[in-house]
């Protein structure tokens, strides 16, 4: 299938450029670093009637009000040929900026004819005008000078733009400067997912090729990023109709039926109203938000998600075991409710050595600031407390949850404990250590200055699971699977010489890729994906290698990964199964072009490379083997 084809196939027809090169007139703030001073001074007396034939209120004694009076600066520009001799350079350097903007936008006008995409060149005020469009390439900064309003400019005009719209538009942000690591934020301002924009620098717009990928590579999932979109935007419109139906359920409720609930039911619990009421509010309004069709049908779309591989985008953005820890535990303002329970400690908690470094050797933690425990006593036992003499707390270990080390995925542990500043943790339970502690105790363990504190709770069915595996014959209970984990991770590529030598690949401007490790559900496998944005960067970076420089056992498969198509695969279907933790050294396989697969069925992967754990600033190899390593990737956490 053609680009043209693709782009067609995608619903693409139209567009808008958007770029202050477009406007016919210089704004206020663009004008702020011009001497007017001079031009006014100039401006005195007879020679200033000229421009009073231009804007008859001029007078030179106005100078701070006029210079930011758009109507003045609309007029001077308008008849700046009649007035050349006073205007002088007041526009040289908003013209020469614009000129040089003009050129960038010829480009892009280039390409969309190429794409045979219907276009709109618009300035400033572009909002009206932009609602229908399929695809909005746009400046981030409107204005010459590149200032915060002008940034503010673009982004609320997009915020706009997609407020009113049932499917948000394919967006390309231009600017003078790297957009990556910008990306997210700009992402959240202006409300979308990561699939429906791209960035790219002015810069690289020369290189038409550049362009023209980008907006290919959006036309190719526009579908699958729409049905995302489409699922998010009825998410939200749908849980704030749930809110309004939870909030007419709980006008049912009067003080008359609070007075009877804390009297025939609390009083005997020995539970207070407030967490009560929030516990049954939770539950109504995920009631409610079940009942939601629309939520239902635009999360049933999503299991029509294509499987062609998508390429990564925002990788230092990307935290899977954020999404875990908030499906696992309660948010810590809610632990913090006042129950009204005799016991300080609830079923689910999860304790650990209040200090890193002065850890009670006497204590349940013996000296060991890595222990930590999980109160597995039933919670009713806990509000009562007058049957309830001890506690049952079962023993764990934290273990930094870092790349590169063992990632626990067995059911006896629990996948990610944030620990602030300290780190984050995974924690693998011990079940044969079995600790129990009194209500005394429990008191003087998590006191103000005790030795221990409350670091999260577990939500109810994450507590449960992990009880029934210590007490198997209560049965098992079902739980939400995990979203993959994945670490961010950055890398360095060095290529082989026949010298003996490294030399390292020249990629963009900090000669590295960032991307994602996301681990097999085993815990025993990896993958790598490298973030799209350097897709370009790298190709180029490949295509300008000396190739007889190189190693002679490497030429072939850095020619090999030099094919655009395998290069593409890195940004899409990436590495795949890498041993995991990762070994030293490991071979780098790609998916075969074509898909081709062997007698059982399998799809063949040449080796393009070699993977690296960094251990050191720069990779070390045994120069005896280095001849046949391809292109070497050095791979390192993200931080």
């Amino acid at each position: 299938m053609s680009d043209i084809e693709i782009v067609k196939r995608a619903g693409i027809t139209s567009a808008v450029i958007i770029d202050d090169g477009y406007d016919e007139t210089p704004g206020t703030d663009e004008l702020l670093n011009v001497d007017w001073d001079i031009f006014f001074d100039d401006a005195e007396g007879d020679r200033g009637d000229g421009i009073r034939g231009l804007f008859p209120a001029f007078n030179p004694q106005d100078r701070a009000e006029l210079r930011n009076d758009q109507r003045f600066v609309d007029a001077l520009w308008a008849g700046r040929e009649a007035v050349a001799d006073l205007v002088g350079e007041l526009f040289d350097d908003y013209i020469r900026k614009t000129d040089r903007n003009r050129g960038f936008l010829s480009r892009v006008e280039k390409v969309l004819d190429e794409l045979s995409i219907n276009y709109k060149k618009l300035g400033r005020d572009f909002v009206k005008k932009a609602t229908e469009a399929d695809l909005i390439i746009v400046d981030l900064y409107l204005g010459t000078a590149q200032q915060q309003a002008d940034r503010d400019r673009t982004v609320e005009g997009l915020r706009e733009i997609i407020k009113v719209r049932q499917t948000p538009p394919s967006i390309i942000l231009m600017s003078q400067l790297a957009l990556h690591k910008k990306a997210p934020e700009l992402r959240n301002e202006v409300g979308l997912h990561a699939s429906g924009f791209r960035g790219v620098q002015k810069k690289d717009i020369e290189k038409s090729a550049r362009l023209r990928g980008l907006i290919v590579g959006l036309a190719a999932h526009r579908d699958d990023s729409q049905k995302l979109a489409e699922f998010t935007r009825k998410w939200n419109e749908g849980t704030l109709e749930a809110v309004k139906k939870t909030a007419t359920e709980l006008r049912r409720i009067d003080i008359d039926d609070l007075h009877h609930i804390k009297t025939l039911l609390l009083a005997s619990e020995g539970l207070r109203a407030s967490s009560y009421m929030l516990d049954v509010l939770d539950r109504v309004l995920q009631f409610e938000i079940e009942a939601n069709g629309e939520i239902l049908a635009a999360a049933a779309a999503l299991d029509k998600v294509s499987e062609k591989p998508a390429p990564l985008t925002i990788a230092h953005d990307k935290d899977s075991f954020r999404l875990i820890e908030r499906t696992v535990f309660q948010n810590p303002n809610r632990r913090q409710q006042v129950t009204g329970a005799v016991w300080p400690i609830t079923f689910g908690d999860i304790l650990v050595s209040a200090s890193e470094k002065n850890v009670s050797k006497t204590g349940i933690f013996k000296g060991d600031a890595n222990k930590a425990f999980f109160v597995a006593s039933p919670e009713c036992d806990f509000i009562r407390g007058n049957k309830l003499t001890t506690a049952l707390l079962i023993s764990g270990e934290l273990l930094p949850l870092e790349m590169g080390n063992i990632v626990l995925v067995s059911k006896q542990s629990t996948p990610i404990l944030d620990l602030g500043k300290r780190g984050r943790f995974q924690i693998n339970w011990d079940f044969g250590h079995l600790e129990t502690i009194t209500l005394q105790r429990a008191k003087n363990l998590v006191a103000k200055n005790g030795p221990a504190k409350i670091a999260a709770t577990l939500r109810d069915v994450s507590a449960l699971s992990l009880r029934q595996q210590f007490a198997e014959r209560f049965g098992a209970i079902g739980l939400l699977a995990s979203p993959p984990r994945s670490f961010k991770l950055t890398a360095s590529c060095h290529i082989p010489l026949k010298t003996g030598d490294f030399k390292i690949v020249e990629i963009g401007a900090d000669n590295t890729l960032t991307g994602t490790m996301i681990i097999n559900p085993n815990g025993k496998m990896a993958h790598i994906v490298f973030d799209y944005a350097h897709e370009a960067d790298f190709i180029e970076a490949l295509l300008a290698i000396e190739i007889n420089s190189l190693a002679a056992q490497s030429k072939a498969m850095v020619e090999k990964l030099g094919q655009q198509g395998f290069a593409q695969q890195l940004f899409r279907t990436g590495f795949s199964d890498l041993k995991y933790p990762l070994k030293p050294s490991q071979d780098g396989k790609l998916v075969a072009l074509g898909e081709r697969t062997d007698s059982s069925g399998n799809l063949v992967k040449e080796k393009v490379g070699t993977i690296m754990k960094a251990t050191q600033a720069a990779p070390v190899i045994d120069a005896g083997k280095h001849s046949s390593v391809g292109l070497l990737f050095h791979i390192s956490a993200d931080q």
